[in-house]
């Protein structure tokens, strides 16, 4: 499979959902593209570099099965060459779960109907890549609930985090298209999920989920939401031995810094005076 944009790779995968085949997956290769992120992390893409073509890969990085559109911004969220080893959900007709799951594809399908021919395509106008993203968070939200089909003892809360992103980087894309209330209330609805999730976390995905929390109660000028986020990180890397060099270590050192640089300059962070939710 060959791309006509020459920073994208394409990667066939199969959805483990419903075991469609030859799904075409989008993948932004390295040194590409100039990018900045906003106070979220979510990245903006500013331009190409020199010998690549440009693309707002925030469009197009949601993967849509057009079976029963599962969907996913991660590979790992798909069988492909490089996951095999994986293990993923039982097949559909031993989780009533996931039964419920294809049931439901008529209607999914019917969203998706101005698209569907160019589905995984190297282009998707703002209104295709909101509606793809309403159907990763659907999709993030069901495998948890398979996951709670199946008992398993410890549900994977860290992957909700992918919800989250999901929520953040629609959130991105509204601002971005001048809708500035719906942006906010995605922003919110992320800040809740956040909170839910966060007791069920631990270390490197806690520390990412109380950093988040920390600068979306910035955001929404929430004094004891930065001040809990703040005490946390800096609980954390009292309490906890963290080895040096590890990805948990690096995401403590990084989050702690960067939390305590935005709260020292809070007054730049409020809605006022961002420039949507970046910076000015």
């Amino acid at each position: 499979m060959e791309t006509k944009n020459k920073s994208l790779l394409i990667i066939p995968v199969t959805c483990h959902m419903c075991g469609a085949e030859h799904i075409p997956h989008l993948s932004l290769q390295r040194r590409t593209m100039e990018a900045q992120n906003n106070i979220f992390g979510v990245p903006q893409y500013i331009k190409a570099l020199p010998g690549k073509d440009f693309c707002d890969y925030n469009l197009i990085r949601v993967t849509i099965c057009p079976k029963c559109f599962f969907s996913s911004a991660y590979i790992d969220d798909f069988i492909s060459e490089s996951n095999l080893k994986k293990e993923h959900p039982e097949p559909f007709d031993k989780a009533p779960i996931l039964r419920h799951w294809l049931e439901g594809a008529a209607k999914r399908r019917e969203k998706m109907e101005s698209f569907l021919e160019n589905l995984n395509g190297e282009e998707r106008s703002a209104k295709q890549a909101l509606a793809s993203y309403t159907l990763a968070i659907c999709s993030c939200n069901e495998v948890g609930k398979l996951q709670e089909a199946r008992n398993e003892k410890s549900r994977d809360y860290s992957g909700m985090l992918r919800s989250v992103n999901y929520m953040l980087t629609k959130a991105e894309l509204l601002m971005a298209h001048k809708k500035s209330q719906d942006a906010k209330k995605y922003a919110k609805a992320a800040l809740e999920k956040l909170k839910e999730i966060f007791p069920y976390l631990k270390r490197e995905s806690s520390i990412k989920a109380g950093y988040l929390i920390g600068m979306l109660g910035l955001y929404f000028d929430s004094t004891k939401t930065v001040g809990q986020s703040l005490n946390f990180l800096r609980e954390y890397e009292k309490n906890n031995k963290v080895r040096a060099g590890t990805d948990e270590h690096k995401a403590l050192v990084s989050s702690l810094k960067k939390m305590t640089e935005a709260y020292q300059h809070r007054e730049e962070y409020s809605q006022s005076q961002l420039n949507g939710f970046n910076i000015r």
